[in-house]
């Protein structure tokens, strides 16, 4: 078992889940049955059985609401069962923020690529393999060479078109970050530096966190991405800047411009004590 150095940010959720599979006519039928109980709260989120098919009709049945609630409720069974040297992060037991950060970004995604990224979770989980895990084992190729090197046999072998694939999509998400850093440079400090170069054994930069991240995905879904980042592009849109705003707005902010006001202030006043 790959026991990994450290994880980044992320309400304590028991998930109770039973997932049955059907072939039918050459057709893949999942039915999920899940119920989330967000500890400490005493809420229940009852998530209904839903069917759909796989390849280019899978989701079609689901809402993106529907779709982005049963990602995040796997993503965050995979998160908190990610082993940790020194036992569980800070983040593994904060689902609210995960939760937060998760669904900001998968708002900016079209159905189609939420549909095959949850195929992508879904095949997972059901040859045992934690993509979370895989994510931040992969991350440190960067931030702890030396040990990623006892542990990469453990990985999954990448297709041949992936890594060209992974460094489109990079290219143009820093771009976008670039862009971010100059016009609320604020509130951008809150989060991860930008470059690789930037890694140490306390902060995983951007650049690295996709990396680590994309080489999760399938084949079909980083080309389905990357055709989403390339009408993000088209309509000359900051697909970075729309998962930013959404993020803030969930932390009482009403826009990027009133957050990076604030936190500019806060910071003032703290340099001036």
């Amino acid at each position: 078992m790959m026991i990994l150095r450290r994880i980044s940010s992320t309400r304590n959720i028991l998930l109770i889940y039973h997932i049955f599979t059907i072939n039918s006519n050459d057709k893949y039928f999942l039915l999920v049955d899940l119920t989330i109980e967000y500890k400490y709260t005493t809420t229940f989120m009852p998530i209904n059985c839903f069917s759909y098919f796989a390849d280019s009709e899978v989701g079609k049945r689901m809402t993106k609401h529907d779709l982005i609630n049963k990602i995040i409720a796997l993503e965050w069974k995979m998160f908190h069962e990610v082993p940790n040297v020194g036992g569980p992060a800070a983040c593994q037991n904060n689902p609210q923020t995960f939760e937060i950060m998760r669904r900001s970004q998968a708002l900016s995604w079209s159905e189609k690529t939420l549909a095959s990224y949850w195929q992508d979770l879904v095949e997972a989980e059901k040859k045992e393999r934690n993509l979370m895990t895989e994510k931040y084992a992969r991350m440190m190729a960067s931030t702890f060479p030396e040990e990623y090197i006892e542990i990469r046999h453990h990985l999954p072998p990448l297709d041949p078109e992936v890594p060209e694939l992974i460094e489109k999509i990079i290219k143009i998400i820093l771009v976008w970050e670039r862009e971010l850093a100059k016009q609320y440079p604020y509130v951008c400090q809150r989060g991860r530096p930008i470059y690789s170069s930037e890694d140490n054994e306390y902060v995983t930069s951007l650049e690295t966190y996709l990396r680590g991240e994309l080489a999760t995905f399938s084949l079909r879904t980083l080309k389905l991405y990357l055709e989403d980042l390339l009408q993000y592009s088209r309509e000359n849109k900051n697909m970075s800047k729309i998962i930013l705003e959404e993020t803030v707005k969930n932390y009482g902010y009403n826009s990027l411009e009133e957050a990076n006001k604030k936190i500019k202030s806060v910071i003032q006043k703290q340099l001036g004590d």
